[in-house]
């Protein structure tokens, strides 16, 4: 199995279909951390339900982001136990190997 195969295993359409979003949401919601001299301009002339309702709303952006960002930390766990596990093969298959190998030389070299 080639680094080709391992490759090829990773669901990287889930991977990237998933990143660009993130990656939106994330600036839009460093955008909106930035504009604190806005809110304080805006905040004495805001009543508290203004102030909750965007507080809501920005807590909603936080946790699409965060639900985003752990379906793909759940996409990559995934494919790492899956290599891990192929791995683990791999190593014992060369284990075999490597004994098969060295009796095969001891009764060759006994003769």
């Amino acid at each position: 199995m080639g680094i080709e195969t391992i490759l090829f295993k990773i669901p990287w359409t889930r991977l990237l279909t998933a990143l660009p979003p993130i990656v939106r949401t994330a600036r839009e919601l460093l955008q909106s951390s930035h504009r604190t001299d806005d809110v304080k301009q805006t905040a004495a002339g805001l009543d508290l339900q203004q102030r909750v309702s965007k507080l809501e709303k920005n807590e909603k952006i936080q946790t699409e982001l965060m639900q985003k960002m752990t379906e793909q930390m759940q996409g990559t766990t995934e494919t790492l136990q899956i290599l891990s596990a192929r791995l683990l093969v791999i190593l014992w298959l060369v284990i075999i190997a490597f004994l098969l190998s060295a009796t095969s030389l001891i009764l060759v070299l006994r003769k």
